[in-house]
């Protein structure tokens, strides 16, 4: 799977020229490390047996799977496969780009079609150019769109931006809006948990669209979800945080983490940013999930 990025011009003047390219290509690392598990990326690679063998444990690990399953794009080991190329557009930059794109791209991967392929074998000798006289597989394309298979992407994570922007004077709201957001938050151990891959059920205020806002260690500064184009440049960092569905169901966690910015984070709002954003991946990726299948995109959830 490749991803390519490519900022117009006319989003926003940063873009212009080989500005542009250069934070094309970050987002579209980002976006890929997002997209496709580490296993698969690890498997495709020449590695050792050792290797090789860790990467098909963790593949099929069910609890830290996440991302698309590349094994569904392998048409025959080791010779033929599906080639998926995500490409972005960034028209308009208003803030949290990375998560827009990943959003987009979720959606694309979830409405995506493979044609069905058989594989037929050839006939020992078939094929004379064959150097041991054995005939090649031949693949057959289905070209009936009723007999397209779907890409599973329930798994493909979303990026949540959480910023930290700390202004000249201690703001007296922080620690109401940090109540606000914990209240009815019956996971007492939750940023610890995220902070080391782990998931647990939804609960609370966490998941907040609005730009909600929390109270971390720095005095004075605040943590932004979904921070605008102003709250970015006035942020000391940013996290882009990659949330993927649990695979119990109903929860998520965090599958990977990308810092922008040059300012440090205490950990403990490292921790707090963590499970912020984890609780708003999880309420995004299930708005999503309801929006694709009401679009008929996805199947209908089982009663």
């Amino acid at each position: 799977m490749s991803v390519s990025v490519a900022c117009s011009s006319t989003a926003s003047p940063e873009y212009k020229g080989r500005g542009g390219e250069d934070w094309g290509s970050e987002m579209a690392a980002a976006l890929s490390a997002a997209l496709a598990p580490p296993a698969a990326a690890s498997a495709s690679a020449p590695a050792a047996k050792a290797t090789a063998a860790a990467a098909a444990a963790a593949a099929t690990s069910t609890s830290t799977a996440w991302g698309l399953d590349t094994r569904a794009l392998c048409v025959l080991p080791g010779r033929t496969v599906w080639r998926l190329c995500v490409d972005g557009l960034l028209l308009n930059d208003g803030g949290a780009a990375l998560s827009a794109l990943a959003m987009a791209a979720r959606c694309a991967l979830a409405a995506a079609r493979l044609p069905r392929v058989t594989v037929v074998a050839a006939a020992e000798g078939e094929d004379a150019d064959d150097d041991d006289g054995d005939g090649e597989p031949e693949v057959e394309i289905d070209d009936d769109p009723a007999a397209a298979v779907r890409l599973d992407a329930a798994r493909v994570p979303l990026i949540v931006t959480v910023a930290e922007v700390r202004p000249r004077g201690a703001g007296g709201s922080a620690a109401a809006a940090a109540a606000e957001l914990d209240e009815d938050e019956n996971e007492q151990d939750g940023a610890a948990a995220a902070a080391a891959g782990g998931w647990g059920e939804l609960g609370g205020d966490g998941g907040r669209g609005d730009g909600g806002a929390a109270a971390p260690a720095t005095a004075g500064a605040r943590l932004l979800l979904d921070p605008d184009a102003g709250e970015e440049a006035a942020a000391a960092a940013q996290l882009h945080v990659a949330v993927a569905a649990a695979p119990t169901g109903g929860g998520a966690f965090v599958a990977g983490v990308t810092k922008e910015g040059g300012g440090a984070l205490h950990p403990s709002a490292l921790a707090e940013a963590l499970e912020v954003a984890r609780r708003a991946g999880a309420r995004l990726a299930a708005a999503q999930d309801a929006f694709l299948r009401e679009a008929g995109v996805l199947a209908p959830q089982a009663a």
